[in-house]
C-alpha cells in the first residue's frame, strides 16, 4: 500500500471497460493498486467507511456504474455493477443453526461484519467508565427523539443528577480503550454522518455527536 496519490480516474477507465454482461469483477488488493498507483493505507485503517460517502475514490467507481461490495481489507473488494443482482450467500449464523459444524472462526464473522453497509446500519457502542474532563456550553442543536423516549431520558438525567455546566459530544466525552483505538473511525463516522448510539448511564441513549455532561 501507499500513499493517497492514487489514479482513481485509471479505475473509472478499467471498469467502464468490462463486459456490459459482466455483474461483478473481483481484483486483488495488489491488481487493484496495479491500477490506480497504489491503494491507500486509509482503506484498512479507516474500513468501512472509507469505502462509502462522497469521497473522490468512491465517485471514481461509481462513475462507471459500480459499487463496492464483498470488502476483504488488504486482500480484495469486488465492484458490482448496479442493478446487478449480488449472490445470496448464508451467514455463518444461519448455516450454524442449520449443520452440525465447528463455530464459524473470529476471522469468518469479522468478514462478515465487514460487508454490512454502514450507510443502512443501526451501530450502537457502550459508553466507557472514564471522562475526558472539561467542555463547554452546548452548540450542538437538541436531538429529537420519539416523545416516550425523550420522557424516559430526562427521567434518567434527572436521576443522574448530571452536572451540565461543561458539555462536549458524547463520542469526544468517553476515553476508555475502545474509545482511544477506535478515535479515528468514530471521527469518520460522525463526520459521515453515520447512525450510530451510545448506551449511556446517565442520558440513556445518545447520538454520537449530542451533547454530553
Amino acid at each position: 500500500m501507499t500513499g493517497s496519490r492514487a489514479n482513481w480516474a485509471a479505475l473509472t477507465t478499467f471498469l467502464a471497460a468490462r463486459p456490459p454482461d459482466e455483474g461483478s469483477v473481483t481484483l486483488s488488493w495488489e491488481e487493484l493498486g496495479s491500477i490506480v498507483g497504489g491503494v491507500p493505507d486509509s482503506a484498512v485503517q479507516h474500513h468501512p467507511q472509507w469505502w462509502h460517502g462522497d469521497r473522490s475514490h468512491v465517485r471514481a467507481w461509481q462513475a462507471a456504474g459500480y459499487a463496492a461490495s464483498e470488502i476483504q481489507r488488504g486482500h480484495s473488494v469486488t465492484f458490482r455493477r448496479a442493478g446487478a443482482a449480488a449472490p445470496v450467500r448464508p451467514s455463518p449464523w444461519t448455516q450454524r443453526e442449520n449443520r452440525a459444524t465447528p463455530p464459524a472462526s473470529p476471522t469468518d464473522a469479522l468478514l462478515e461484519l465487514q460487508e454490512v453497509d454502514v450507510r443502512s446500519a443501526l451501530l450502537v457502542i457502550p459508553c466507557s467508565k472514564t471522562k475526558r474532563p472539561g467542555g463547554g456550553a452546548s452548540s450542538q442543536r437538541a436531538t429529537r427523539w420519539p416523545s416516550a423516549l425523550a420522557a424516559a431520558r430526562e427521567h434518567n438525567r434527572a436521576a443522574a443528577d448530571l452536572d451540565e455546566r461543561q458539555l462536549m459530544p458524547a463520542w469526544r466525552r468517553y476515553s476508555g480503550h475502545f474509545y482511544a483505538a477506535a478515535d479515528a473511525a468514530l471521527r469518520d463516522a460522525v463526520s459521515s454522518d453515520a447512525s450510530l448510539i451510545i448506551l449511556s448511564g446517565g442520558y440513556g441513549l445518545l447520538r454520537a455527536n449530542e451533547s454530553n455532561a
